[in-house]
């Protein structure tokens, strides 16, 4: 395509910028409904193992797994956290060894541990 004058250039490039956005918004709101379901996904799956009615226990983003003396976490078995990351790596085809420490501070961060994880199998 041969543009003839300058206008017709920066409408071009208007076209594209637009269609780029349009592109990264469908991108971005495809990510977060995958990691809301992954998020999901790992409610049950605490719920499960904790043997806990999700519907009395407050699970939100940011309950935090482990607590103190004070304030207790969700989670008061170590063992707890075993079983969690074994189930999760059979949900999601990852090894348990793939979650660290870091990533049981809360579903957030689990959530996004394990969203960052599947990502990057999906790229091998």
């Amino acid at each position: 395509m041969i543009v003839s004058d300058l206008g017709e250039t920066f409408d071009l490039l208007n076209d594209a910028k637009d269609c780029i956005k349009r592109f990264f918004f469908i991108l971005n709101k495809t990510t977060m409904f995958e990691l809301e379901t992954i998020k999901n996904q790992i409610r049950v799956i605490v719920t499960q193992v904790l043997q806990v009615d999700a519907a009395t226990v407050e699970l939100d983003d940011n309950t935090p797994f482990f607590g103190t003396d004070e304030h207790p976490g969700l989670i008061q078995d170590s063992l707890a956290i075993l079983e969690i990351a074994s189930q999760l790596a059979d949900a999601f085809g990852l090894m348990p060894s793939d979650l660290g420490e870091e990533a049981f501070l809360n579903l957030e961060t689990l959530s996004q541990c394990v969203f960052t994880k599947v990502n990057q199998a999906e790229l091998v």
